[in-house]
């Protein structure tokens, strides 16, 4: 929800409060205002650490790193040139940081 929502929406509650008879003090709105623009930047900050990195710019760092000529060696094996010919899956396994992702 956008801050002008926010917004829109507390500015909208007062007026039913103002309607109904209640009075509102202005200082009991600004408060409501504080408030929603916590929420709001709360909120803003939860879907950004829950943002997923942008995996093609660790896939270029990554490329950029591969030293020419290393890995050729996949090329020839069995396995991958059974996927070369037929397609499918080729899963290749290994531990983090052993170059599964510069291999080719």
């Amino acid at each position: 929800m956008s801050k002008e929502t926010l917004l829109i929406t507390a500015a909208v509650s007062l007026q039913i409060l103002q309607t109904l008879g209640y009075m509102v003090e202005p200082s009991s709105m600004q408060k409501i205002h504080q408030m929603l623009l916590f929420t709001h930047d709360q909120v803003q900050i939860y879907k950004d650490w829950l943002k997923a990195p942008d995996c093609s710019t660790n896939f270029i760092a990554a490329a950029n790193k591969k030293t020419t000529g290393t890995g050729m060696w996949i090329i020839e094996h069995p396995k991958y040139v059974e996927w070369d010919n037929n397609g499918g899956l080729l899963w290749i396994q290994g531990k983090a940081g052993s170059g599964k992702t510069v291999i080719l």
